[in-house]
């Protein structure tokens, strides 16, 4: 058979099934190019073996194709032919293109001495191969000779391939006679590199260990050795690119393309495969295959439930098993919490000191198995599932609630500890859970670090949805009560809420201290979303249980008290209404000596004042209020009292605007530097009041940020910002 019967051959089986050359590139996984060549019968472009394979299984053809390729007519080639070991060009290649700006850069400005190395690196599954084949594709018109192996660094069933094999290959497709490849790996190592001295070369070691390295780069300082491995200590000096997981719009891309189906069809399966072309390559072949365009979310709900049995479970079980027991062991126990991993954290779930489990993460780093990211470290989505399955499969249920036990009492005793710098006052539960024998509680000094470290930890509702589900009910509403303050300046409090719904849902026999303080939650979260009728509902609810816990939470009834009171003032009820609440709360608050209660109760006051149109006495009340200010550290109360006796100034007469001005820039300011953006928005509209002519700028300003924290103020922001501008 020769090439045009062999053309003519794939070109009938593909028509019989009223395929496109697209389409059967797709379900074959071969370059569309290559398959429009081959139908022409085209020799410039050779059909390489695996490709025929692909076309033959990909057409049902019973191995005709494949033995029409082993029936071609060959070339006999010279020793000095270029040599090219590539496999066929990856199709398609989405993203990635770091990889290839890589190797470009590094050819086009060689290295004095020797040859330019790019690393690329990461996961089982996320690429690598494709995106080191892409890339010397690329750059094949550049160079002399293209040389491949895969050195089989993480085969669990053959092991590393010996290096004396490859260089034999390597060696030979250079023109080696059989006669100078019979020696040692020490003999064939000069071979190569005398022989690699005579030609500019791409030579890509895939799949490789950092030992297996050295004795590989080419000799001659212009040519490129391209490496992929899932350890990223491997050759120190090269250029190191960490492959991350596809985007969302680049996954689509990948399967729309590879099945031939919309974006919007294929859009279920992108989340299932978190990301890993492996994942993503698989499940467009397996939808072609077996599905339809009308079943795809079937498919996508199947992978969700999937047990271990994809590609990218089967390399990530190899890389696994090259960890020590007490890597593997750390890795799994580590996963059964979401979010970044910091390293107290990983120790407090480990059972092991700080020092430790250093040791372990830098490990699973480099075996990329985790990855650094701001804060500690962090999972694939894929590598996280994998780790809770394994633990399923060798830990105890007895071990890992300890293990579940250790890391949700940490984060409970550090969100305490952050809850005072962050909220200048105490305002955490008493009698915490304690924590675990061995477990060093998170240390937090200042409010940067309280920040950082509750931003780092934020996963509501999961932890407390875990205690849930293991009965530790005490723990679950210690938790929603310890992120009271966190969650007012780190996070929308939609997930707070959630998490105090789930418990009061969930547990009939709820303690009066747990409901008090999930009553109180879901208070504070309706009233920052907007919905004053819930949120006074669910405080007064609060204040009701509070009151029957007795003197020791006198400190948590005066809070209860102020915030009914505070929503009550927004939602309109009468004066009779609100003031018994700020009376109960002063009198509760000068009981415990809580100067930061005793500001808050005076400027409610003055509020009542305000709405009353008694500017006079509202100003004097505000201001007997800022007094306490230098003592309290709480920038909520003290923002919000200084921009109240700021636009109580613009109401007096004579009016002080000046001055109305410059006590709100300074609220402003504090706002800006505790990250109070609610704060802000409200010192800004004051000083847009008190200088009319910069109004515009402060207007916008407030409605921008409104915007980026769901404030239900920015709709009237934006109205007063349309009248300022026309007027």
């Amino acid at each position: 058979m020769d090439h045009a019967e062999l053309g003519r051959l794939i070109r009938q089986l593909r028509e019989d099934r009223g395929w496109s050359v697209r389409a059967l590139a797709a379900r074959s996984g071969v370059n569309p190019g290559t398959v429009s060549h081959a139908e022409r019968g085209s020799t410039d472009r050779g059909l390489s073996r695996d490709s025929a394979d692909a076309l033959d299984r990909a057409l049902g053809a019973d191995g005709r194709i494949l033995d029409g390729w082993h029936a071609l007519p060959r070339a006999r080639h010279a020793a000095t032919a270029e040599p090219d070991l590539l496999p066929p060009a990856p199709w398609p290649v989405v993203g990635r293109r770091e990889v290839l700006a890589a190797a470009e850069a590094a050819l086009a400005e060689p290295a004095p001495v020797r040859s330019a190395t790019v690393v690329i690196t990461g996961p089982g599954g996320i690429g690598k191969t494709t995106a080191a084949a892409h890339a010397a594709h690329r750059v094949r018109r550049q160079v002399q000779g293209a040389l491949w192996a895969d050195l089989r660094g993480w085969d669990d069933s053959s092991g590393p391939r010996p290096l004396d094999s490859v260089l034999r290959s390597w060696c030979r497709a250079l023109g080696a006679p059989e006669s100078a490849l019979a020696g040692d790996l020490d003999e064939l190592i000069e071979t190569w590199r005398r022989l690699g001295a005579g030609r500019r070369l791409v030579v890509v070691a895939d799949n490789a260990r950092p030992e297996q390295i050295q004795p590989l780069i080419p000799s001659r300082p212009d040519s490129l050795l391209l490496v992929t491995s899932r350890d990223r200590t491997t050759a120190d000096g090269a250029l190191h690119i960490d492959l991350p997981p596809l985007a969302e719009g680049e996954a689509t891309e990948l399967l729309a393309v590879r099945t031939g189906w919309p974006p919007l069809v294929v859009g279920p399966l992108v989340r299932p495969c978190g990301g890993m072309p492996l994942a993503l390559v698989t499940a467009a072949r397996d939808a072609t295959a077996h599905w339809t365009q009308e079943t795809v979310i079937t498919m996508a709900h199947d992978l969700d439930a999937a047990d271990e049995l994809t590609p990218v479970d089967r390399a990530t079980r190899q890389s696994y098993a090259q960890l020590s027991a007490e890597q593997q062991r750390v890795w799994r126990h580590c996963a059964l919490i979401g979010g970044v991993l910091s390293e107290g954290q990983a120790a407090a779930l480990a059972g092991t000191d700080r020092r430790t489990v250093r040791r372990n993460l830098a490990a699973l780093v480099d075996a990329c198995l985790l990855d650094r990211v701001p804060g500690g470290v962090d999972y694939l989505d894929p590598h996280r599932e994998f780790a809770r399955r394994e633990g399923q499969r060798v830990d105890s249920q007895q071990e890992r609630d300890a293990v579940l036990e250790r890391g949700l009492t940490w984060l409970l005793h550090g969100l305490t500890a952050a809850a005072p710098h962050i909220a200048g006052r105490d305002d955490t539960p008493q009698d915490l859970t304690p924590l675990p024998d061995g477990v060093e509680p998170p240390a937090v000094h200042n409010y940067e670090q309280a920040l950082a470290w509750s931003q780092a930890h934020w996963t509501y509702p999961a932890p407390v949805h875990a205690a849930l589900e293991r009965g530790w009910t005490r723990l679950a509403w210690q938790l929603v009560a310890a992120g009271t303050s966190g969650s007012y300046v780190i996070k929308p409090l939609v997930s707070w809420d959630r998490a105090a719904a789930e418990v009061l849902a969930s547990v009939a026999d709820l303690d009066t201290e747990g409901a008090a303080w999930c009553h109180h939650a879901r208070g504070l979260a309706a009233g920052d979303a907007g919905d004053v009728d819930r949120a006074v509902r669910h405080l007064l609810l609060g204040l009701e249980l509070r009151r029957e816990l007795g003197e020791r939470h006198r400190r948590d009834v005066g809070w209860s008290a102020f915030n009914a009171a505070r929503w009550q003032l927004v939602l309109g009820a009468d004066d009779d209404a609100i003031d018994p609440l700020i009376t109960e709360g002063l009198a509760a608050h000068e009981a415990v000596g809580w100067t930061a209660g005793i500001m808050l109760g005076t400027s409610l006051r003055g509020a009542l004042a305000a709405r009353r149109g008694d500017w006079e006495t509202a100003a004097e009340i505000y201001n007997e209020a800022q007094q306490h200010a230098p003592d309290v550290p709480d920038p909520a109360i003290t923002v919000w009292t200084a921009t109240a006796l700021a636009e109580s100034w613009l109401h007096i007469d004579p009016p002080r605007p000046d001055d109305a001005f410059q006590l709100a820039r300074e609220a402003d300011a504090h706002a800006r530097d505790t990250d109070l953006v609610w704060g802000r928005i409200s010192a800004l509209v004051v000083m847009a009041r008190a200088v009319p002519e910069q109004a515009a700028d402060h207007l916008r300003l407030a409605a921008e940020l409104a915007g980026t924290i769901g404030d239900p103020r920015e709709a009237d922001l934006r109205d007063e910002l349309e009248r300022v501008s026309r007027s």
